[in-house]
Formats: structure tokens, sequence, C-alpha cells
């Protein structure tokens, strides 16, 4: 799991919060 959200999920799942907030 958390070598998937290294693998840029963090990121994605940042960004979609972020459009999301």
């Amino acid at each position: 799991l958390m070598q998937r959200i290294s693998s840029g999920g963090l990121l994605r799942r940042t960004l979609f919060n972020i459009a999301h907030s």
C-alpha cells in the first residue's frame, strides 16, 4: 500500500482532494 501511494497515488489523491475542496 505504501509503495503504491509513493508511486504517485499520493500526489493524485492530494490533487483530487484540492480539486474537491
